[in-house]
């Protein structure tokens, strides 16, 4: 048994599934950051075992934080309750609800080093844990037999690095929880790519690469211009059981990040014309015109295929599927 045998366990062992709801959880301020998380098309974001160890712990912390409660007379009920969106999807899990003096709190736990930690303390919580926050407590009802809205929330923090607590009531603002909520259901029923928030955000976000059209988006379902937004899901408009296959064609919108504007579209054989070449499923040709896979753009693309005036002409000619693989053949 080594440093490496586990930390090679924990990073293999991560879940690669992209999670396929939008919850206040992944709250932002940009609308278009929330839409790319929902589709997943920076792919699945994978971590260190440093990282998915300080994860465990904070889960670890929060059972002690519960018990901490307890023995200060709370009673801590519905831990990771389920909250659903407008169409009874998942939306979200609350952290639980507490109560204490013969009131109910939605509980909210969060662990942080100290520089955080102390952050937190003297600025008040940020916007994206009070946005999340708000859209719990606008949406408990559905988690009370009696219909009850929670109005006040314990915002409880927790010092990593000196086991320092700090506590503090944060009251409902029902008209912003009802606000963001709304807005959250209008990003998951929309197709349409939203404009993005431009601040000094952008350079921090998990999808800057995508959005400024530096790179491709993740190939998946999610990411296909034949699917949908339906019932606050996805459908896929070939009939397919949203398990990624040979027909995917990038969604116009993500083309049109990397500066390809649509001249022309085949909705009957989802084939999209960008003039210098066309975005198509597998098994179909456009006559005269160069034809790909999403596979294949994106392998045209990183090889510098598109440029070679002659290699395109040859794809257009002949049809073929081409392999762009950096590596030589074995003699």
């Amino acid at each position: 048994m080594t440093t490496e045998s586990v930390n090679t366990a924990l990073e293999s062992g991560q879940n690669q599934t992209p999670r396929n709801y939008l919850g206040p959880s992944a709250w932002k301020s940009c609308d278009r950051a929330m839409w790319f998380n929902l589709r997943g098309v920076s792919g699945v974001i994978l971590h260190k075992a440093e990282t998915l160890r300080t994860f465990e712990v904070g889960h670890l912390l929060e059972d002690a934080m519960c018990e901490w409660l307890e023995k200060a007379g709370a009673t801590v009920m519905m831990r990771e309750a389920e909250i659903k969106n407008r169409w009874g999807g998942v939306f979200g899990h609350i952290d639980g609800i507490v109560f204490y003096n013969d009131e109910f709190y939605l509980l909210e736990m969060k662990t942080a080093k100290e520089q955080r930690f102390k952050e937190m303390v003297k600025k008040g919580i940020p916007d994206y844990y009070y946005s999340q926050i708000q859209i719990y407590m606008a949406n408990s009802t559905q988690l009370s037999e009696s219909g009850r809205k929670l109005e006040k929330c314990l915002y409880f923090i927790f010092n990593k690095n000196t086991s320092e607590i700090d506590i503090n009531v944060i009251p409902a603002d029902p008209a912003y929880g009802e606000i963001q909520t709304e807005r959250m259901h209008d990003i998951i029923a929309s197709d349409a790519l939203p404009p993005a928030e431009e601040s000094y955000k952008c350079n921090m976000c998990d999808h800057s690469q995508v959005c400024k059209g530096e790179t491709p988006a993740n190939i998946s379902c999610m990411t296909c211009a034949a699917v949908s937004a339906k019932d606050g899901g996805f459908e896929c408009s070939l009939g397919h059981d949203l398990k990624l296959c040979g027909q995917h064609v990038f969604h116009p919108q993500l083309m049109e990040l990397m500066g390809y504007e649509i001249e022309s579209v085949d909705s009957s054989n989802l084939a999209i014309d960008y003039g210098k070449f066309v975005m198509a499923p597998e098994n179909y040709h456009k006559k005269d015109k160069p034809t790909f896979t999403s596979t294949e753009f994106i392998g045209a693309l990183s090889s510098g295929f598109l440029d070679d005036e002659f290699g395109m002409c040859i794809k257009a000619e002949f049809a073929g599927r081409v392999s762009f693989n950096d590596k030589e053949p074995q003699f």
